[in-house]
Formats: C-alpha cells, structure tokens, sequence
C-alpha cells in the first residue's frame, strides 16, 4: 500500500472547501452583525443565487459560477443565523425577575462545579451547584410554545447527578435576563450566551425545584457518564492527595487529562493563566494529538503496518470523543485526526487545511454561535498558522547552507529543533491578538513556557493515560504507577508557579475592539509568512502603530482618572451582595473592601478589568472592613495583580484569623503573611493624608469587642474640597447604637448605606445624624425587592448597583460633586454653593 500525501500548505488557496468554509463565515458574521434581522429576505437571495448557479453550470460557464455559489453560500449562512439565534415571541423575558415554570429537555453539556473559583473559593458558603441549558417548549401554565427556538441557562443551587443531556425536565424558579455588564471594561456574557440561543437565567431555590417528566437520556450520555466515573476512579488508584497542594495537582490531573473542573486548582489555575499555558488544562486538539501520537507510534512499531496504526487511532479517537466533554478545539481535532487516519488506511491524499476548513464547516452548521467563541477562534487559528505559516518560518530558522556545514546528523538534530521552535513562535503569534481580545492580557512569558512546558505535558499526558489504562486491566500496577504520575504533575505545578511569578510574565491590557485585533492577526501573518522580508522599517512600523492602539485608550483612562480638577474620585463597582470602592485623589488609590458572596474570583472577573478600563494599574493601600468574605473574598488576586502595598484592617480581622474565628479571615491573614505584604491594625482616630484629601477612621474605638463582627467594622471618613463621604461596610444595631451615644461626628455628604442597605431600629436614628445628600449602595436585587430605606431617602440621590451598575462619584475642587452610571445618563451635578 503507498504511503499518501499529506498537503500542507501549498496547495490550500484553490481548495473549494476552504472557500465555502470562508463564505460561510462570512454570512454568519453579516448575519450577527443584522442581529438576525432579515431572515425571510436571505433565504429569498440565497434560493434566487442558486437558480443563477444552476442555470450558469447548464450553459457550462464555470468560470462564471464561483459568484453565484458564494452569494448563495453567504445568503444561507446569515438565514442560518437568524434561524439559530433568533427568539420567538412565544418566551418574552423583561427586565424585571420572575417566578416561571419551564419545560423542555436539556441539551448540551451539565455542568456540576463543587468549589467556588478564587483563592478564596474553598471559603464559599454555598455548596456544590449545577448548571445545564434547557431547550424550551412549555412555560408555566403548560401551554406549548412550539415556536419557542430560545434555550434557558438553569442554575440549580446543589450537586444535581439526576439531571443528563437529553432528560427533559419541568423547572421552577426565578426567570431573568441574562446578565448585561454593569461595571467599565466587564465582558459581555450575556451577548456570548444569546449568540448560542440561550436568552435568560432561571435560578432554582432548592434541587427539589427540578422535576425530571422523562429520562430520555442517550446510551451515548449515560456511556460517557460511565466511562468518566471509571476513568476517573482509575487515575486516583494509588495517589495520595492528603495536603492542599496534593489535592490541587489532582484537580489538574484529572482537568488534563479527563475535562473535569469540579474540583479547584487553587493558584494552580492563575498561574496557568498567568503563564499562557491554560490551554493545557482545556481538553483540546493537542490532548488528542498526543495520545493519538502515541497510539500510532506503538502500534506502528510493534506491527510495522501503518494502516493497523491509523485503525488503532480511529478507535482511540471515538472513544476519547465519547469519554471526555466535547469540546470545539476537540472535535475540531477529532474530525481532521478521523479523516487524515482514514486517508491513511486508503493510501489518499490528504489536504490539511482542507481537512480543517470541512471540520470548521460541519461545525458552524451544527453551532453557528461557536465562531465568535474564544475556544474556536483560538482553535481553528492557530491550527491554520500552523498549516501554512510553520515550514516558512522553519526554512527561515535553518540558514541557507546550513546542511552542508552540519553534515547529515547535525542537520537532522537541527531541523527537529528548529520545526519545534518554529511550531511554538507561530502558535503563540496567532494566539496573542486573540487572547489580548478575548482576555485583556498578553503573556510574553508563554512563549518561554510553552517551549519549556509541552514536552512535560506530553509526557505526563502518556503516563496518565497509561496508568489510567493499567489500573483498569492491572490494578496493582496501575496503583503502583500513582505516585510517580503525581510526582511529574507536582514538578510541572512548581514549574508553571514559578513561571506565573516571574516579573514581566503578564501583561494585562484595556479590553481591545475588534479591528485592533484583526489588524494585529494581519501583521503577525504578514510577518511569518514573509511580507515583511527587506523592509523591517515597514514591520517596526507596523509594530508601532498597534502597540499604540491598544496601550492608547488605557494611557487616555490614565490621564482622565488623573484629572487635576477632581480632588477626589469614587468608584462603586457592581459585585452583586459584597461591596468594592476604588478612592482616587493624586496619584494616589486607595481602596474600600473587595469582597462579593456570588462570586469568588470577583477581581479576575469585574474588579481587575473594571480597574484596568478606568486607568488604574496599581492600588497603594486596602482596607478591609471586616471578617465577613462578601467584602474581602477578592483581596488575595488584587494584592497579586495590583500589587497593593498594605492592608488596613481591624484588629478584630487580626485577631480572628490568628485565633481561626473565621477561617477564610485566617487562610487571608496566613496568604498575606507569606507574600510578605504589611497588615497594619486601625481604629478611630487613625489619620493619614490622601493625595488632595484625608482620611480618617471614625470607628471603632481601640480595644472594644464586639458579640457581631459586623459592629467591628470601619466606618471610614474621607474629607476633600469641602465634602465628606462616609464609608460604613456592615454597621449595625450596637455600633449606631454607640456611636450616638458617644457623639461620634458621622454628619456627610455622601454615606455609604450600611450593610448594603439592611435596616436596624436605630438606622433611622442614625441616618439622620449624617444627613447626607447622596446615597450609594452596593447590593444586590434581594435588598431593593424588600427596601425599607424608601420613606426616609425621598429627596435624596440614591445610586444602587443591582439597578444602575457601577457609579462614579467625581468631587471637584470647587466642591461641586457629580455622578455617572454605568447603566444610565448622568446624574445632576450638585452644586458648588451647596458646599458647607
């Protein structure tokens, strides 16, 4: 049988598939950009371009064809999308929360998360959740709403192992719209989720909310269930996880090797991040690449008989596919791997970049959402650099004449050291405008790394798949092979940390727009295919000018958030129940908790972003209020991204992480011990200046406890042109109590609602001692549902995050104070003469 040819890149630009695959990329993203406007007007443009085709091949005009075809391609393409993407009328969802009874059958993978992400996220109250899509049909009286295309993300608020792929189910709870950004720099979720057809969120109180009608799960679901049960019973055979580092090398054991995230990687996973190696963790193209790699290997050396390899790795291939959730980046792979091992045991010609754009087709047909997706972007790039540009920059690693000087050997050594050079180079250039995109950071480190880290990542994914495979057929073998795969995974971890602390590893950069980031894919295509060969001014220009573009709306923010008008800046960031205020006066920022009790990793998500978009890229000094983690569940990740200097606290916080009242005070207390950052203990009368302003602790007083450490909390005063504003964190009953009864000076301008906007008996009361002008409060929509604060805030500016998003409150020098929202036009600026 003859060995076939494999095309790689020579051959791609006439391929019919790669150009259909770019028609119709190009009708999804005309048809994104029409929102699904025009449906019924593009399948009439695409049935009249196939008449023109059809009656262009009658007269054999076939030059004359490629037009008609592609406008019918494209046609269908954006008729697709609105057909997709488009809800019907039948599923109305406002802006308002509301108790529904869904019905319909779940599609799509269920997921099941048992740790909240974060540093913090072993501290989070809530136990393990689940969250599945629901293809609706039925909604709360039972009438059918057979017109209904929408599905609903359903997040139930325990571990649900009832609920598979393809069940259908009845669910109660509360209906709302998908979550719009609420705070500067925030990525879209929302308009992700809804170009996948899922266009609200429906929130179950209890698991019992679920009802499953019919078990209509597949034998394929149940089979994968199965097998990851088994599989993953087979990697833990014989590894001792009885530490925190122990067990996070587990969780990323069984992440790279099965797909399973129920289990946190602690500072595992932002260190991967961090070293632009997350890839590794997502069960992807090169997982499969290099277990089939090693199958055919195997099976090409012990029968020397390359099509009973190529059968080996078809079988490996369903079954990985079947075990393992299925991913883009992973059937992308499994559909090309299929087609090459096929042409294989044919003796074909095989067209890769053909093979990819068939793969990128079929994909988009089934899923038109995937393609403004990071994993498919980053995927099906990558790949196609890889294809095309990677032998031009191999010959351009290898000098000419090389061969000669090098002899046969030398040459062979270097030619395999250059093509992997050159794989990592074209990999991590066509993924740097993606990932900026996408993630808002540029990772110099990772092309290092990945040099460095894919072949200990290839070997540890061949030792796990081989433990795993002895532990199933030899169980004392596959135990005894335990710990020398947790000690490869140990070794990769300590690795990829000291990567991710190395300085200059990461740059986080302002969200860029899309025309940055095509703009940056064409130069670094221009560059690796060779455009720029004699004209390096042309390339440094090039360079340049998008170095600027997208560091420049990130220096404007700096110098807007450096404005020598304002005496004082405040930013309230919407964190949903916890609170987060950034303070700006010079150069200077300073910052009021960080903490939210629905989300963990609150810094990665809104907080970090939210800061980088308002030009803010370092926090000199935070203040913690107290021990609850709902104000300081993000304090670890903004020390480590922000590089905050000091922490100011209470001793109370102190004193219960020492003493471990509070466990995640004392996991906080110990985390800022080792990173060597300064902890100082404040009560009232504590003074510092503040750029144009003052700051001054109010409460509480030096060596009083308290039954409640929410009456421990700061209240913090902040003095700047004449204005006051008075942070409160989660003041109650006693401490009001008190601090009326000692006369403490709580009048303001601006007061921070205490405890996110819950009332006491002697809130009232003291209320009306700080007389403030302006309200802002941070919580979310529970505390407005049940508002009590109503009556006794009428004539007053009320900013509310779970309604307005963010909110930045500017104090000119003049003393006039003016607000904007996030989510609504500007306030009106009070003003100066209202000063006292």
């Amino acid at each position: 049988m003859s060995e076939p040819e494999i095309v790689h890149h020579d051959e791609w630009k006439g391929s019919p598939l790669v150009w259909a695959a770019g028609c119709w990329v190009g009708g999804l993203i005309l048809g994104h950009q029409l929102d699904g406007r025009g449906g019924s007007a593009w399948l009439i443009t695409a049935a009249a371009a196939m008449l023109l085709l059809a009656f262009v091949l009658m007269r054999r005009h076939l030059r004359g064809a490629w037009a008609p075809a592609a406008m019918s391609l494209v046609c269908t393409a954006a008729a697709w999308w609105t057909i997709s993407t488009t809800m019907e009328a039948g599923l109305k969802v406002d802006g308002a929360s509301r108790l529904a009874c869904i019905e319909g059958v779940v599609e799509g993978e269920v997921y099941r998360r048992t740790e909240a992400a974060g540093l913090l996220g072993g501290f989070d109250y809530r136990g393990p959740s689940t969250k599945f899509v629901v293809r609706v049909d039925r909604m709360d009286d039972g009438i059918a709403l057979h017109a209904v295309r929408a599905a609903v993300l359903v997040d139930s608020p325990s571990y649900d192992g009832r609920v598979h792929t393809g069940d259908r189910v009845r669910c109660t709870g509360w209906l709302a719209p998908l979550r719009t950004p609420s705070n500067p720099g925030e990525r879209d979720s929302a308009a992700m989720l809804h170009d996948q057809g899922i266009v609200a969120r429906l929130a179950l109180k209890t698991r019992g909310n679920c009802q499953i009608v019919c078990a209509s799960a597949s034998w394929l679901t149940l089979m994968r269930e199965q097998l990851m049960r088994g599989a993953g019973r087979s990697l833990d055979a014989g590894i001792e996880a009885s530490t925190p580092q122990r067990r996070a090398t587990l969780a990323m054991l069984h992440t790279m090797l099965l797909g399973d995230r129920r289990n946190e990687l602690g500072e595992l996973d932002q260190a991967f991040r961090n070293t632009g190696l997350a890839h590794l963790l997502a069960i992807s193209g090169l997982h499969l690449a290099i277990l089939v790699a090693g199958v055919w290997g195997l099976l090409a050396f012990v029968t020397w008989r390359p099509h009973v390899a190529a059968i080996g790795a078809l079988a490996v291939i369903g079954l990985y596919v079947v075990a393992v959730p299925p991913k883009v980046p992973l059937l992308r792979a499994a559909v090309m791997t299929a087609i090459a091992c096929w042409a294989l045991t044919r003796g074909r010609r095989v067209s890769a970049v053909s093979t990819m754009a068939l793969a990128g087709l079929g994909l988009l047909m089934w899923r038109p959402g995937d393609l403004f997706s990071a994993g498919f972007e980053l995927s099906f790039a990558v790949v196609a650099g890889l294809i095309v540009l990677t032998p031009g920059v191999g010959r351009w690693l290898r000098a000419p004449g090389l061969q000669e000087k090098l002899g046969d050997r030398g040459w062979m050594l270097r030619k395999y050291g250059t093509d992997y050079a050159a794989v990592t180079i074209v990999a991590w250039c066509m993924s740097l405008p993606l990932v900026a995109y996408h993630f808002g950071v540029i990772v110099p480190m990772g092309l290092v790394m990945s040099v460095l880290m894919l072949p200990a990542a290839g070997v540890l994914l061949w030792a796990g798949y081989l433990k795993m495979a002895l532990s199933a057929v030899w169980p004392v073998a596959g135990a005894a092979a335990g710990p020398i795969v947790m000690k490869i995974a140990m070794w990769i971890g300590a690795m990829v940390q000291w990567g991710a602390e190395a300085p200059g590893g990461v740059m986080r950069v302002p969200g860029p727009t899309v025309l940055w980031a095509i703009a940056a894919m064409g130069v670094m295509i221009a560059m690796l295919s060779g455009m720029f060969a004699g004209r390096r001014w042309a390339l440094a220009a090039s360079v340049m000018i998008c170095a600027v573009w997208l560091v420049g709306p990130g220096a404007m923010s700096t110098l807007r958030a450096n404005d020598a008008q304002a005496s004082l800046k405040v930013n309230m960031f919407a964190v949903g129940d916890g609170s987060c205020y950034l303070l700006r006066s010079g150069s200077e920022n300073w910052m009021f908790d960080c903490g939210s009790s629905n989300y963990y990793d609150i810094t990665t998500v809104t907080i970090g972003p939210a800061l980088r978009a308002l030009g803010v890229h370092h926090v000199d000094t935070l203040f913690i209020s107290h021990p609850d983690t709902d104000h300081f569940s993000g304090a670890l990740e903004l020390v480590e991204q922000f590089g905050v200097r000091r922490v100011v606290t209470t001793q109370t916080f102190i004193d219960s992480g020492e003493h471990h009242v509070y466990a995640a005070a004392a996991a906080a207390m110990n985390w800022l011990k080792a990173h060597h950052v300064p902890i100082e203990s404040a009560a009232a009368g504590w003074r510092e200046p503040f750029g144009e302003a003052e700051v001054q602790l109010m409460w509480p007083p030096a060596g009083m406890t308290f039954e409640r450490d929410n009456d421990s909390s700061l209240v913090l005063s902040v003095r700047a042109a004449g204005r006051r504003v008075l942070f409160c964190g989660d003041v109650q009953q006693v401490a009001m109590a008190m601090m009326i009864k000692r006369n403490v000076d709580v009048k303001a301008d601006v007061l921070e609602l205490p405890h996110h906007g819950s009332m006491t008996p002697e809130s009232p009361a003291w209320f009306e001692r700080v007389s403030p002008s302006v309200v802002l409060q941070s919580s979310g929509p529970t505390r407005v549902r049940y508002d009590r604060w109503g009556p006794y805030l009428k004539g007053i500016e009320r900013h509310i995050t779970c309604e307005h998003g963010a909110v930045e409150l500017t104090i000119a020098s003049d003393g006039s104070m003016h607000a904007e929202r996030f989510r609504q036009t500007p306030v009106e600026p009070a003003a100066a003469a209202d000063v006292e």
